[in-house]
């Protein structure tokens, strides 16, 4: 005979604790770090894994819809279109449509709070990635949801990632209202020091040095009519050497069109040894570009002068020698356009 309280656990079951239950159960499968390097058990991951996450983000869908106001579908959901996978190997332009076009249908089911909000900062993140490098303002779908949710800490992320990969008025604007809007986020210094970059654009810059390895003189002044990019690194910062091939492949790619690359290294030290140190390592990354060191780190008077005080920095000049951007998100796309430039 059944208790009153199992009777009473099985009457107050949601009709979503199933879902939930199913989810709690679901591992990911476990990474064997001896067979990484084998081919036939990397296939065999990423088949179990993509079967992992499409399991997933289906069952995620299905709690919504069956118990959208199960105390946990907004904590499941939150993840839901991070989990998106592709249907095939496609480009990531593909990939974006793919995605947008999951979303745009869920969204027609009309879904109630915070899963419609969790969508739309999904949405509007893909459309501020797919203007990145074109002539439309990817901060404008920031700006949208913004007016939609206000109060959103979701705002802030697409306030910081839309600013991220716009030209500089656009991410004074957006850089400004995050402050605004989010005092006390994490970024803020962050976004302080951006903006301070900011302050340079448009202006000439003042910069004159030997090159390490040629010892010839180099200057801004001299490379007037040539788009400069000036790209500051150390010689412990992995990041950098993990994007050194693209970097020099951009390099050779533009620099027969009129562009030069400087390259500032900010390493501290004094005397001949650090100064060998770098020279043996722009030498064996075979990087091309002339070099600046002077040991004095952000200290040195260029990078004080900027306000350079965290990387990446990396500065485009254009060929009258005025600053034209801080950190392109697309280096390229934007050497093109302004080597096209009278």
């Amino acid at each position: 005979m059944m208790t009153p309280l199992a009777f009473l656990a099985i009457y107050q079951q949601r009709p979503g604790d199933a879902v939930v239950a199913q989810l709690e159960a679901q591992k990911p499968p476990a990474l064997d770090q001896t067979k990484i390097d084998q081919p036939e058990y990397r296939q065999q991951y990423v088949t179990e894994q993509t079967t992992y996450l499409n399991r997933r983000a289906e069952l995620i869908m299905n709690l919504v819809r069956v118990d959208a106001k199960h105390p946990r579908a907004p904590e499941f959901f939150e993840n839901r279109w991070q989990l998106f996978l592709p249907n095939g190997e496609v480009s990531m332009a593909e990939f974006r449509v793919q995605k947008l076009a999951a979303i745009d249908g869920f969204l027609l089911e009309k879904p109630g709070e915070p899963f419609r909000e969790i969508t739309m900062a999904a949405r509007q993140e893909i459309l501020i990635e797919q203007r990145d490098g074109t002539e439309l303002d990817p901060t404008e779908p920031a700006f949208s949801f913004v007016t939609d949710y206000p109060n959103s800490p979701r705002a802030a992320r697409l306030l910081f990632v839309s600013g991220f990969v716009a030209d500089p008025p656009q991410r004074k604007l957006a850089y400004t209202k995050f402050l605004e809007k989010f005092p006390n986020h994490r970024m803020v210094p962050s976004v302080k020091e951006s903006l301070e970059l900011l302050n340079n654009v448009g202006k000439p810059g003042s910069l004159e040095f030997d090159d390490i390895n040629s010892g010839r003189k180099v200057s801004l002044a001299g490379l007037k009519g040539k788009v400069v990019v000036v790209d500051f690194w150390t010689s412990s910062w992995n990041v950098y050497f993990n994007e050194l091939p693209t970097l020099k492949e951009t390099y050779a790619l533009v620099a027969p069109k009129g562009a030069e690359f400087i390259g500032i290294n900010l390493d501290l030290g004094d005397g001949d040894e650090p100064l060998a140190a770098v020279k043996k390592l722009v030498k064996e990354t075979g990087i091309p570009w002339p070099q600046q060191f002077t040991g004095k780190g952000m200290n040195d008077a260029f990078p004080k002068g900027l306000n350079v005080k965290t990387l990446p920095c990396r500065l485009v000049y254009d060929k009258k020698g005025m600053l034209r951007t801080v950190n392109p998100s697309n280096l390229r796309s934007t050497l093109n356009k302004l080597l096209a430039e009278k």
